[in-house]
């Protein structure tokens, strides 16, 4: 479940990481040295995927939190947050929520590429779930090297799980909650196809603590491709000590400032 080895004995916190769907952990091999020794990364590898592809692809996004929950409980030491990106996100809620409801919520939510999961999000997700729908997907989404979509077998390697990610997106229903008491920032890249600036401030209506989104660069994966400003932009939003914050005023919210 926590596959890559990365440590950073002086960290003051332990950031959990969730991908997009069909990704796996190395989706974040990159952070682990932009955020060290502040923060340690620790990348989640979920059933379906890299050195767990033998195992089936989650169903059901409640469920898959639910299984998470004690693992990250036993890792996560004295302080720790949680990060999600695109079907990411979706998890990393359910995670915060069942994590509050046990006393150890995590001392930040950060999510990306995903609208809140209580507003509309169908055009988030392809209009059918064949071969073709998923590779068109992937080509608005970006991000994906053409060196992959242009071999089959890549493809046939790839398609079965992001199918099943896809699916278990689209079923996922949040159950009604009271706002967590967990401070969440945002990231959403200016040129993303699917989830604009203003969709994604409704996150702000989930939490009690503070809602602060940052606007990218780039498109919907734009957090890998701004790696270093995400980095640095994480680094302030989890230090233990509160950090100035610059407004948006079309947007409603709070940006932080990297």
């Amino acid at each position: 479940m926590f596959p890559l080895g990365y440590t950073a004995p002086d960290a003051h916190t332990r950031l959990f990481c969730l991908p997009h769907a069909g990704a796996g952990a190395s989706a974040f091999r990159r952070w682990a040295g932009l955020l060290a020794p502040e923060v340690e990364l620790v990348p989640i590898q979920l059933p379906g995927r890299e050195n767990r592809l033998a195992e089936p692809p989650a169903a059901d996004l409640g469920e898959l939190a639910a299984q998470l929950t004690g693992p990250v409980r036993e890792r996560a030491g004295d302080r720790f947050a949680l990060f999600g990106h695109s079907m990411g996100a979706l998890v990393c809620y359910e995670l915060a929520a069942a994590l509050c409801d046990l006393g150890t919520p995590p001392v930040a939510l950060v999510v990306s590429g995903h609208t809140p999961p209580h507003r509309p999000r169908a055009k988030l997700y392809p209009a059918g779930l064949e071969d073709a729908d998923l590779l068109e997907f992937l080509e608005t989404c970006g991000g994906t090297p053409a060196e992959i979509l242009a071999s089959k077998d890549m493809v046939d390697l790839i398609l079965p799980t992001l199918r099943a990610d896809l699916s278990a997106c689209r079923a996922y229903r949040p159950r009604p909650r009271p706002p967590l008491p967990v401070p969440v920032t945002g990231f959403v890249g200016i040129e993303d196809p699917v989830v604009s600036p203003a969709e994604f401030a409704g996150w702000a209506e989930l939490t009690s603590a503070g809602c602060h989104v940052a606007r990218l660069p780039g498109g919907h994966h734009g957090v890998y491709d701004a790696a270093a400003l995400v980095a640095a932009t994480l680094r302030r939003v989890l230090a233990p000590a509160g950090q100035p914050r610059l407004f948006l005023p079309e947007l409603g919210v709070p940006t932080w400032s990297a």
